[in-house]
């Protein structure tokens, strides 16, 4: 399946900084996008409507990123699908 079928059919992205935050910009997908520290995301950020950005700490990388944390703030936000579930946003 090619990453645009796969788009088409999501509720909402998790992603790193990849090629995936700018197809969700342009099929306007809720996304939460991982980047590393630095302000290379503001340049680089999503253009969904419904977004979050969790940035690595100061000096981090992704895989810095507090996954409990990310999960934490993910719950919190207005537009999250209250269909979805933890274990599905956890889930290997």
């Amino acid at each position: 399946m090619d990453v645009a079928a796969a788009l088409a059919d999501a509720r909402m992205v998790l992603t790193v900084d990849t090629g995936v935050v700018h197809a969700c910009s342009a099929l306007n997908k809720p996304i939460v996008a991982f980047y590393c520290a630095g302000e290379l995301r503001i340049k680089y950020e999503p253009l969904s409507d419904r977004r979050l950005l969790i940035q690595a700490p100061p000096g981090g990388r992704v895989p810095d990123i507090d996954p409990q944390a990310a999960i934490a703030e993910t719950l919190r936000l207005r537009w999250f699908d209250s269909h979805f579930s933890v274990e599905a946003i956890t889930s290997e």
